[in-house]
């Protein structure tokens, strides 16, 4: 069963990848900004399975669901001590 919220979420997260798309250039500045789209997009993806596995696959498309959710997470991470702390990317010996 599709949820409200799920659907809600899907609309505004496919309009902001629809603003970010028209506004590539602009948003082409922020530091490492393919990492924070990659994030996104994994999100967006996510959310379209979300709502997707309220009519088939429900446990399989759950199962990438939150595969892609987490993926999303660790991608923002990576670009958060990227941008955050460049010069704590390398390993100490």
């Amino acid at each position: 069963m599709v949820e409200e919220r799920e659907i809600l979420s899907l609309v505004i997260s496919l309009a902001v990848l629809v603003f970010a798309i028209a506004n590539h250039r602009g948003l082409s500045e922020i530091p490492r900004h393919q990492l924070l789209f990659a994030s996104f997009a994994a999100l967006v993806a996510a959310w379209v399975l979300s709502v997707l596995e309220g009519f088939f696959l429900e446990d399989t498309l759950n199962l990438m669901q939150h595969i892609l959710s987490a993926g999303s997470a660790i991608v923002l991470l990576v670009w958060c001590c990227l941008v955050l702390c460049p010069g704590r990317t390398r390993a100490r010996s």
